[in-house]
């Protein structure tokens, strides 16, 4: 957000800081003045979105100022990433803080949720967002994007079949389908590209390393919290079906989170059951 504010105040130009410092982007003209601009980092703000509302909950000592102050920025970057998939999760975050909580404070919150949106109409006028939806959500491109993914689907799978054990190589790729010429090995549909590369053997080796980080939300006593969590863990993973997400240069931090989280919730859990102080704990 502060580089799209000095952008569009010229102090710098989007694409010139980003061939100097290397971050990769993904872009697309939407409408008149108006750009769709994202980085692989992106994809974390809709899951931290989660952890920020339910702070006092894992026991982060973030401010009310500060869980609003991302709330508003969080879902703003959101909205102007115009990806299908971020959208999505932050919805399901904002579904898990509301939905379970009393019926005053759901409300409350689906009138802050009003409110923002009312914001975002009046900023940018009616028509313009509904041509900026419709271009994302309903337009042609949008339905060309997915027939790539069908395409790059069964040229993998077709490679799978050839080397289905061991795979053809980590780095290997379909020269048909190819995305990025940068990074060749990447592709929309991450999970059958990692099938494709790694066979049989080799994701069964790195399924099992994200199984066991489900494995501490099922050790933990059941709770609303715990499976909310878990239910956005999957997501992340299930991401991997349509976006290169899983294995790109933010996936570790999120797969840590959501291990940390998984280790907290059940530490959380057993220092209550034993009526231990949890400022004795921190």
């Amino acid at each position: 957000l502060t580089l799209i504010l000095l952008s569009l105040f010229k102090v710098i130009t989007l694409t010139d800081f980003t061939q100097l410092t290397g971050i990769r982007v993904m872009s697309m003209a939407v409408t008149s003045g108006f750009e769709r601009f994202l980085t692989s980092m992106d994809v974390a703000t809709p899951f931290l979105l989660f952890f920020v509302l339910k702070a006092k909950e894992f026991r982060l000592p973030f401010s009310k100022s500060f869980q609003i102050a991302y709330t508003i920025l969080g879902l703003t970057s959101v909205l102007f990433s115009f990806s299908r998939l971020f959208m999505a999760i932050a919805l399901l975050s904002l579904f898990f803080f509301l939905f379970f909580h009393t019926f005053n404070r759901f409300l409350k919150g689906i009138l802050g949720l009003l409110f923002f949106c009312s914001l975002f109409l009046l900023s940018f006028g009616t028509e313009t967002v509904e041509t900026l939806f419709e271009r994302r959500l309903t337009s042609s491109e949008n339905s060309e994007s997915d027939e790539i993914r069908i395409h790059q689907s069964h040229a993998l799978w077709k490679a799978f079949e050839e080397a289905p054990l061991f795979g053809i190589g980590v780095g290997g790729y379909v020269e048909a389908m190819v995305r990025d010429s940068e990074a060749k090995y990447s592709y929309e549909v991450q999970w059958l590209a990692l099938l494709t590369q790694l066979g049989i053997f080799g994701i069964s080796w790195f399924l099992l390393s994200l199984l066991l980080i489900a494995v501490l939300y099922l050790r933990a006593p059941l709770s609303v919290l715990n499976l909310s969590t878990l239910a956005l863990y999957l997501a992340f993973l299930a991401s991997g079906l349509t976006n290169p997400f899983v294995l790109s240069l933010p996936s570790g931090m999120i797969y840590a989170l959501f291990a940390l989280a998984g280790r907290e919730l059940r530490n959380i859990a057993n220092h209550t059951e034993q009526n231990i102080p949890l400022s004795l704990y921190h």
